[in-house]
């Protein structure tokens, strides 16, 4: 199983799990209206106006473009490769060799990316941080690659970092589309005309196919390790292995280190439906239920019977399930026999049978792994979660789609159902950067009620599982809730929300907005401080909050705010006090006393209305910078975010899980003292002026 998707997979009834859609282009005006065209063949054609090197605008991103693209310099050759020289020799590459070759392509190709931005300019905060997004493609990965090809002439063990930077590299850089939306660039688009290409466009689709390729040469060059089949991965032994390897572990609702960024429910409506079924204070009603009783009741007793073969299950329990998902001219069910990593394995599939790349694919709703006992050949849990890892690698569009499926493992008498979905960041299935997500919820075959309610449940939520075959899925930001589609402003009116990308990709937590634009979103599982978030933007301490959507029965909350946009060339804006100290420690220094002041300001603000912030860190605190390099702006301006804590005194509760090491006062799980916040600043003035000792 080379390069195996990382999967996750989460409880229902726990807290966060993972994935996301594509959001829509917000509509253009006539001002902006224009078609960028993508460059030909070869190299990408520069902007006449090009002078200067590196820029990433700090935008939301659109959904990525596909990892296929043209062919321009001999990407979809097939393995036995070979050096062109005269029309009768030709000599065969060795898979070194090849694989050295396409990485030195890659690297000419990232060399273009500096000049596709040179318009903007060197002393933009885009291109100083914080924002790495841009610098991590054009700068840091170039200069990885650039060590590890260098260092020994291609030796071994340079290769394969070099390939692991690739295949962990996001390769999310903003195109001139996204760009021509921001009011900064806005003049640039227009005075190059209608018909300029967008660059950055192209050099994404040339990477992300050129990475493509690198990987499949890397499996077989450098002997990619394997994981086991599903059924030996379901042994506690492999899982454990498993979980410890960084490239290859299913992230699943066990261990908790392995737990996806996005909880799965809200990734797909299939599984907010289940959720919400199977949560909600109303139980379904007697007759709903009727049918699904009677087909639980019949479920229990035949997978309660002994039976010596795993794989004659199918032919007890399938006129059941027909019963209770029945087949149509699109949904089949299906007895897959497959062998992976060469072992037998036996899927029961409920899906649609369509054509991908001219193969019959079955997409599967409902994939079920049996295992004769709890403890018969390891952990069916474990080993369906393997099987869809396998099922999304198969076929390279598939994890596109997200293939969006319920798993469900049924071990002895004991059923489990896991949501699964196939998490991409706009490349193939077979890539590293794909996850799984999966939740679940545990019920006994022998209680008939609880059975009929998963089963009436499921019924519901296969219903929301799009058809449309996976070669027309739409593009789809990674890690993007898709269940937050409207949200409602502070007047009551609804409003249509669409996420952008994270702003930190390693926590999810908090998005640009596509629609409304110049907005941040906020995604919580615990309610969000409203109240203690309008008392600040009152004092002119806290950007403004545009309005909330919030599922009572998911316990999760997205809060719209205003975006305290970043300076630009001809603006003042907003950096974390955090980042200006990180890039210029001298001019918080210098600074400090003022900052501190205002600082003071917003915890009295806070004590005079009774309520308390409790996560006062430099991380949460912008602060306002000049546009014209001179530093911090006159007057000091600082305005606080994230009030996910925050609440009255006597009721606001810090998190069990916070994280120890920034030093918070309290306990872990206990109430935010009422001097808690006046702590957190004095600590951070405190960490300045030790910065001056050293």
């Amino acid at each position: 199983m080379p390069h195996s998707p990382r999967a996750s997979r989460q409880s229902f009834h726990n807290q966060p799990s993972t994935s996301g859609t594509s959001p829509r282009h917000p509509p253009h005006s006539t001002v902006h209206s224009r078609t960028f065209h993508p460059a030909p063949s070869g190299h990408p054609q520069p902007h006449p106006s090009h002078h200067r090197s590196e820029g990433h605008p700090q935008i939301p991103l659109t959904a990525q473009t596909s990892a296929r693209s043209a062919d321009p310099v001999g990407l979809k050759r097939s393995g036995g490769e070979t050096v062109e020289g005269s029309p009768t020799k030709r000599r065969k590459m060795t898979p070194l060799v090849n694989l050295k070759n396409h990485i030195e392509c890659f690297q000419e190709i990232l060399s273009r990316v500096p000049v596709a931005y040179d318009f903007v300019p060197s002393t933009h905060p885009w291109k100083k941080g914080p924002d790495t997004i841009y610098l991590k493609t054009a700068k840091f990965l170039p200069n990885k690659l650039r060590v590890a090809m260098i260092a020994a002439e291609g030796a071994l063990p340079n290769l394969e970092k070099a390939v692991s930077y690739i295949k962990s590299a996001p390769l999310n850089l903003p195109t001139y589309a996204e760009m021509v939306e921001l009011e900064e660039f806005r003049l640039h688009f227009q005075s190059e005309g209608p018909a300029l290409v967008d660059q950055p466009k192209k050099l994404m689709s040339d990477l992300k196919a050129r990475k493509e390729r690198i990987i499949s040469l890397a499996n077989l060059a450098l002997a990619t390790f394997s994981p086991p089949s599903p059924s030996e991965f379901g042994t506690s032994r492999h899982w454990k292995e498993m979980r410890l390897n960084e490239e290859h572990a299913i992230y699943c609702h066990r261990p908790a280190c392995r737990q996806p960024l996005v909880p799965v429910k809200l990734m797909h409506r299939a599984f907010s439906n289940f959720f919400h079924i199977m949560n909600q204070a109303t139980p379904p009603t007697a007759s709903q239920l009727e049918r699904f009783r009677v087909a639980a009741t019949a479920l229990g007793n035949k997978l309660n019977a002994t039976l010596r073969q795993e794989a004659t299950r199918d032919g007890y329990i399938g006129p059941i399930l027909r019963e209770v998902f029945p087949e149509t001219d699109i949904y089949k069910w299906t007895m897959q026999n497959r062998v992976i990593d060469g072992q037998a394995i036996h899927d029961l599939v409920y899906g649609y049978v369509t054509l991908v790349g001219g193969k019959k694919v079955v997409v599967p709703f409902i994939m079920i792994e049996i295992t004769l006992l709890p403890v018969a050949r390891g952990d069916g849990y474990m080993q369906v979660s393997r099987m869809h890892n396998a099922f999304i690698r198969s076929t390279p569009s598939i994890s596109l789609s997200g293939a969006p499926c319920f798993a469900i493992s049924i071990s002895g008498s004991d059923l489990k159902v896991c949501g699964a979905f196939a998490e991409s960041y706009g490349v193939e299935a077979e890539c590293d950067l794909s996850e799984d997500a999966a939740a679940s919820c545990e019920i006994s075959l022998n209680d008939v009620e609880p059975l009929a309610k998963v089963l009436f449940a499921l019924g519901s939520a296969v219903e929301c599982l799009s058809v449309t075959p996976l070669r027309h899925t739409p593009r789809r930001i990674s890690n993007t809730p898709v269940i937050f589609d409207t949200f409602l402003d502070e007047d009551g009116n609804t409003h249509p929300l669409v996420f952008g990308r994270p702003f930190d990709e390693s926590r999810c937590s908090i998005y640009y907005t596509v629609t409304p634009a110049n907005c941040m979103v906020k995604l919580t599982f615990r309610p969000y401080g409203s109240d203690v978030h309008k008392i600040l933007h009152a004092a002119d301490l806290a950007p403004k909050l545009v309005g909330a959507s919030n599922i009572p029965a998911l316990e999760a909350t997205a809060t719209v705010m205003a975006r305290l946009l970043p300076p630009a060339k001809d603006a003042d804006g907003w950096m974390t006090l955090h980042d200006l100290f990180r890039v210029s420690p001298e001019l918080v220094l210098n600074h400090q006393d003022a900052i501190f002041k205002k600082l003071e300001l917003i915890v009295e603000v806070l004590k005079k209305q009774k309520v308390v912030h409790g996560d006062l860190r430099a991380n949460n605190i912008m602060i306002k910078v000049s546009y014209k390099g001179k530093g911090i702006a006159e007057p000091v301006e600082v305005n606080v975010v994230d009030m996910e804590w925050s609440g009255g005194v006597g009721f606001a509760y810090y998190p069990a899980d916070r994280n120890e090491k920034v030093g918070y006062p309290g306990e872990a799980g206990g109430l935010i003292g009422v001097e808690d916040d006046m702590t957190m600043i004095k600590m951070w003035k405190r960490g300045v002026n030790g910065h001056t000792n050293h």
